[in-house]
């Protein structure tokens, strides 16, 4: 594309001098032509008509330059040309319908200059047809590439603004004007049906997966994106409820999710999003489960209070944690599938595919670790709040605490 056009044969040298001091009209035909073929352009809206004619004057001067060997071809035109609508919101699509449309149009006047009474001269001309579509195809490459680099950008910005607003809003200390601004700014409403959701540890397009299954569900959603965990606050339909929620996400492939109580006030998302969290927390690690807050009130509180709730778990449990990784690990999982279990051993013991005996072994072996009898309706408490307790932290940080 830098190359000069000095070996264009004399006949095109001249027409292209020639199309420079008629520029302007071939341009007025030219933008002409693109408006009335290329609806989605919606010039006065998306696209000033000025700006069509004059992207038009800008892209014939410089291939007429090319032709009259003035100045190499100079891919910035073009670049600037796929920015600007990619800014502007006209679709691909339309932008290179109508950049085809002015290929054909500068082969059509360059094809009209032929004298076909001259052979030569009809030959230089007609010779030069691949020339032309040549530049044309590099020049859509540009076109294409400039406006895709132009989308990433604004998308990156718009995410970046709406982490910005949604932080406002979610991470409480705001004040309430600032967090009705960023309400605002979001496109959601003061006063509703509200609930927000974090999803942790989210795989890529988790987000656009999540929204359009809730979208379908009659829940609309904004999203807060980062690398480790998603934040969205969403809005219920009239005809939605909180339980449409779990069937909307029901199938769709995630991490565990937490789930804040229903609220009214956009300005009590941040209370919302402090809920959610702990659900999220709640959630058994590496499973895919929505939890809501509140639903397990042990899990909820040993979310609340971690702190003591570890310092409880080690005093519970701690004779458990001295034991070798494998038989702590075969003790715990058979305590929580107890009390999943109802205290129904044989239930238990379906889960865990192993003998009920096995089970009645483990929970006894446990009892007399801890000086706990799970016949104890405050010692099973407290061995239940420290298990749950254990599911929800790092089982290592917890013989590391031990030790």
């Amino acid at each position: 594309m830098t190359a000069r056009a000095s070996a264009m044969p004399r006949e095109l040298v001249e027409y292209g001098v020639t199309a420079l001091t008629k520029v302007d009209e071939l341009a007025a035909e030219l933008s002409r032509r693109v408006i009335a073929a290329e609806a989605e352009l919606a010039v006065g809206v998306l696209v000033p008509a000025e700006d069509a004619y004059q992207v038009c004057v800008d892209m014939l001067t410089e291939f007429y330059r090319y032709l009259a060997g003035e100045a190499p071809l100079d891919p910035r035109v073009v670049r600037g040309l796929g920015r600007r609508r990619a800014e502007q919101g006209v679709p691909l699509s339309a932008v290179l319908h109508g950049f085809r449309i002015g290929g054909r149009f500068i082969w059509e006047t360059l094809a009209a200059t032929a004298d076909l009474a001259d052979r030569r001269h009809a030959e230089a001309v007609l010779s030069q047809a691949t020339v032309l579509w040549t530049v044309l195809d590099d020049y859509s490459t540009e076109l294409r590439e400039a406006y895709g680099e132009a989308v990433a950008s604004r998308t990156r910005q718009q995410q970046t603004e709406r982490n910005h607003q949604l932080d406002t809003l979610l991470k409480g200390g705001s004040e309430l004007g600032a967090r009705w601004a960023a309400a605002d700014a979001l496109g959601l409403a003061k006063h509703g049906q509200f609930q927000v959701m974090i999803v942790d540890e989210p795989a890529p397009e988790t987000d656009h997966i999540c929204a359009s299954a809730l979208t379908r569900g009659g829940i609309a959603s904004v999203w807060r994106v980062s690398s480790d965990q998603l934040a969205a606050v969403l809005t219920l339909g009239p005809r939605a409820s909180a339980q449409d929620l779990d069937k909307a996400l029901a199938g769709v492939q995630h991490a565990g999710v937490g789930v804040s109580p229903v609220f009214e006030q956009i300005s009590d998302a941040g209370l919302a999003h402090q809920r959610a969290r702990i659900a999220a927390a709640c959630a058994s690690s590496g499973t895919a489960e929505v939890r809501h807050y509140g639903d397990d009130p042990i899990a909820t509180l040993a979310s609340t209070a971690s702190d003591t709730a570890r310092y409880l778990a080690v005093q519970v449990l701690g004779s458990v944690f001295a034991l070798p990784e494998h038989e702590r690990a075969s003790l715990l999982e058979t305590l929580r599938a107890w009390f999943t279990a109802g205290g129904s051993t044989d239930v238990a013991a379906t889960a865990l595919f192993c003998h009920r005996n096995t089970v009645r072994y483990r929970l006894r072996h446990l009892e007399e670790l801890t000086g706990r009898r799970l016949t104890d309706p405050r010692d099973a408490a407290q061995l239940y709040l420290a298990v749950e307790t254990v599911v929800q932290h790092d089982e290592e940080g917890f013989v590391a605490e031990k030790s």
